[in-house]
């Protein structure tokens, strides 16, 4: 039974819950949008009177008392089956079909069977399936074109994706075997995974494609493939042992993270004028003057490396936010310079 409430506004919402005042009671429970349920707890997030979103937070000490059902207009539901008694498990046929956005932990087969009743449901997270070679092949063709945003933990076939063609954010960490058909992604926008060389065959696949993060990769990165994907203008490589960045030269990236590689030149990036953001960090570095023609530069690191001259960062005017440190700085001109700089960024 759900109990602990500090806020007499949603007592209210306890009472219904136990079968009290249920007519009055039911409109506020119908201002409940948002619940996560995990270890042992329930948070509520709902519309407070004055229209602005709140949440509630209280132990389940009882889920046999508790119906997701009475909650009439959720549009986020974040539950793990870990937290729920084995006869809760197949509870999604009571849930609002009013939801937009539904995060899973511990999936069970028949609740993903289920999610074709959610007209709305455009976001979907999938994390440590009990099943999970196959997550992702048992959702519903029409739940799957419907999704913007996708997150799974493992996905085993990337053609299992080809009905995701309106998807604009997708994280599939690992990725059990290589594609062996091109899964076309024609309005992804957002891609992040740890085996980029088992689901990208070509650069055709992803038209849209502007945020690439493939960091501290399990395969091999291949800088040609990646440098190929015109629309895209960030991009993380960090963690990947890379020794040769030249494919760069051909890109117009905006953000690029590069920091615990191998890399020695950083001269290939010289030609991005519209970098904003530049991540160099441990990376055996000592020559950071291809910067220079970055105006638009505003972050810039390249803590721990072999960097001495730091002259350059004269004439980078429109620096707002520097990271230095564990730098071979020898020279006393060099300590000023950096005082110099610290003492602008502060203001």
């Amino acid at each position: 039974m759900l109990v602990g409430y500090r806020n007499n506004e949603m007592r209210d919402t306890l009472r219904k819950v136990a079968g009290k005042h249920r007519a009055y009671l039911q409109e506020e429970s119908d201002r409940v949008e948002g619940l996560e349920i995990e270890m042992g707890r329930i948070t509520m997030y709902y519309r407070g009177m004055d229209g602005g979103m709140k949440c509630e937070s209280t132990p389940l000490r009882d889920d046999s008392l508790f119906d997701i059902g009475t909650f009439r207009n959720l549009r986020f539901l974040k539950i793990s089956h870990y937290s729920m008694r084995n006869d809760k498990k197949n509870y999604l046929h009571k849930v609002s079909d009013t939801l937009e956005s539904l995060y899973l932990t511990g999936v069970s087969k028949n609740s993903l069977e289920q999610l074709k009743r959610f007209p709305n449901l455009k976001s979907l997270t999938l994390i440590d399936t009990a099943f999970e070679e196959e997550s992702i092949s048992l959702v519903p063709k029409e739940t799957k074109e419907r999704l913007t945003y996708l997150f799974v933990n493992h996905l085993t076939r990337p053609e299992d994706l080809k009905d995701c063609v309106n998807l604009r954010y997708l994280e599939a960490d690992h990725i059990e075997n290589k594609a062996e058909t091109e899964v076309v992604f024609p309005n992804l926008e957002y891609l992040k995974t740890k085996r980029f060389d088992k689901l990208c065959l070509s650069a055709d696949q992803f038209p849209k494609l502007k945020r690439l993060d493939v960091g501290n990769q399990q395969g091999v990165v291949d800088l040609q493939k990646i440098s190929q994907i015109k629309s895209l203008r960030e991009l993380s490589l960090q963690g990947n042992s890379i020794f040769d960045i030249s494919e760069l030269e051909k890109m117009s990236l905006t953000v690029l993270e590069l920091s615990n590689n191998m890399i020695e030149d950083m001269s290939p990036l010289a030609g991005h004028k519209d970098m904003k953001y530049l991540s160099i960090s441990s990376n055996p570095v000592t020559d950071i003057s291809f910067i220079q023609g970055m105006k638009e530069l505003e972050l810039f690191q390249f803590d721990d490396t072999w960097v001495e001259d730091l002259s350059v960062l004269k004439e980078m005017k429109g620096i707002k936010e520097l990271g230095i440190s564990k730098n071979l700085l020898k020279t006393e001109k060099d300590k000023e310079l950096v005082s110099h700089i610290e003492r602008v960024l502060e203001r």
